[in-house]
């Protein structure tokens, strides 16, 4: 076959195999009238061709493994950052099940990070004393949701959080189907994601004026079902809980199970007020 002055030789295979070989400078409009003209039983063609554009993405690069099984290690064997995390409302098996780590050089929690695969491509540290963060370098934190591939195994709802602790606390309470999106905005590539995946989102984002427009911009964007958190009837969230991680695992699973939609809560209007500490939200 000659396209242009590319000559594949003895090409073998059907023809989803020669638009791979062909790759993403292949003539686009050419590859839309052969698909436009191939009848395929399965997959629908804009799938396959979809995939076949994944395919030719950008790699994520592996982080090793030696670093992350040692810190892992770590976490159990100096009391300061297991107290510390205990403290935060963590029991063991959560922080195994994460690998959560400990850096004794840099006194820092580090939490792995993983591709949409599963593979580990980073971490998160946050410090034991103070509130200082340092990720890995390049940490692809806004091209995919932390968690979202343990998150996309477990239905087609997802429950969103601002961080990688709210989302650990999140999945104790027995909800394995959350992602962080490690920080107050969403990302295309994350929203790409989500999209691709799940058909309802429940927001549980920060009470503060920036976690309720981050949660505004998800039901702005997002195409499908967006429900919000809510403990009660007119009520966000317990007492003055800033995020999951100031709830108890019961106080979570109330404000899940008792998730409104965005038409409910958008008539209970909500008010931002600037206390001794950072703004919040109340229900009017």
């Amino acid at each position: 076959m000659v396209e242009g002055k590319r000559v594949f030789k003895h090409s073998q295979g059907n023809l989803f195999t020669l638009l791979k070989q062909l790759g993403k400078d292949s003539n686009p409009f050419a590859v839309r009238r052969i698909l436009d003209n191939h009848k395929v039983v399965g997959p629908s063609l804009e799938e396959k061709l979809s995939s076949i554009r994944e395919e030719s993405a950008e790699e994520f690069i592996e982080f090793p493994y030696a670093p992350l099984e040692r810190m892992a290690g770590l976490m159990f064997e100096y009391p300061a950052p297991l107290e510390y995390m205990r403290n935060r409302g963590f029991d063991d098996e959560t922080l195994m099940y994460f690998g959560v780590g400990y850096s004794d050089k840099q006194d820092m929690i580090m939490t792995p990070m993983h591709d949409p695969n599963g593979m580990c491509v980073g971490f998160i540290g946050r410090s034991v004393s103070g509130k200082e963060f340092k990720n890995s370098r390049h940490l692809p934190k806004r091209r995919v949701p932390w968690n979202y591939h343990r998150a996309k195994k477990h239905g087609d709802t997802v429950v969103i959080v601002e961080s990688a602790f709210d989302a650990m606390r999140v999945h104790q309470a027995g909800y394995r189907n959350v992602v962080a999106l490690l920080g107050g905005s969403i990302s295309d590539e994350q929203l790409h994601l989500l999209e691709r995946t799940f058909s309802k989102i429940i927001v549980m984002t920060d009470n503060d004026e920036a976690g309720r427009k981050l949660g505004h911009t998800i039901q702005d964007r997002f195409t499908g079902s967006v429900f919000w958190a809510a403990y009660g009837d007119r009520e966000l969230y317990p007492g003055d809980a800033k995020d999951a991680g100031d709830m108890t695992d019961d106080e979570i699973r109330q404000c899940l199970r008792n998730a409104v939609s965005n038409f409910e809560y958008e008539n209970w209007g909500i008010e931002y007020v600037q206390d001794s500490g950072p703004t919040r939200c109340i229900v009017l």
